[in-house]
């Protein structure tokens, strides 16, 4: 299973069957220190895809939604946000209670009622520990959106050993450190988009 499967937590033989990025400006990217994962159980007679475009639409920060069903009819969504908990504005990672208004109150306003909403925040350190936990290393290069969108590849079926070294392609002879080429990464996931089977997670 992939490392962002094991976090969502769903039953097993549930199916990926979208996933979207979302543009974010530079500076959001370069300075985001933490990742928020939320993710949405619905009941079976709701439509991941309708209500994941709705809620994209009120949820800022937005890097990735993510969604799909379970075994059982069920529907679920995962929104990725990127942020800057950590700082000297801000020396903590934001609360469950916090970081999940913005979610709240999208879920208000499209008068979406789910099953359960949770909220896992990752810092750069975590993030780096699922690459070394899928026997992936990557360098100090890469930033929090970097670290997600190798981690979304991963999600719809490559290795991330095989990420890795797609986005880093190879160091040069003077040990030179490359910063991942997101365009290929991007361009994986098209790839998976155009071809995909919903894979189980």
């Amino acid at each position: 299973m992939s490392q962002l499967g094991h976090i969502l937590e769903l039953a097993e033989g549930s199916r990926l069957t979208e996933v979207s990025l979302h543009p974010l400006d530079e500076f959001d990217l370069l300075n985001a220190n933490t990742l928020h994962l939320q993710i949405i159980r619905l009941d079976g007679r709701s439509d991941p895809s309708a209500f994941a475009g709705a809620l994209s639409t009120f949820v800022p920060q937005l890097f990735a939604t993510i969604y799909g069903n379970t075994p059982y009819g069920d529907g679920w969504i995962g929104l990725l946000l990127l942020s800057m908990d950590l700082g000297p504005d801000h020396p903590f990672i934001l609360g469950d209670l916090a970081a999940l208004a913005p979610l709240r109150r999208a879920l208000d306003l499209t008068g979406i009622r789910p099953r359960s909403v949770r909220n896992v925040p990752m810092t750069d350190d975590r993030l780096r520990g699922l690459y070394a936990s899928g026997a992936a290393e990557v360098n100090v290069l890469w930033g929090i959106s970097d670290l997600v969108l190798g981690l979304l590849v991963e999600l719809t079926g490559t290795p991330l050993g095989d990420i890795v070294d797609l986005a880093q392609g190879s160091e040069s002879s003077d040990d030179q450190v490359r910063a991942p080429n997101r365009e290929r990464l991007e361009a994986r996931l098209m790839e998976w988009a155009a071809t995909y089977e919903g894979p189980e997670l």
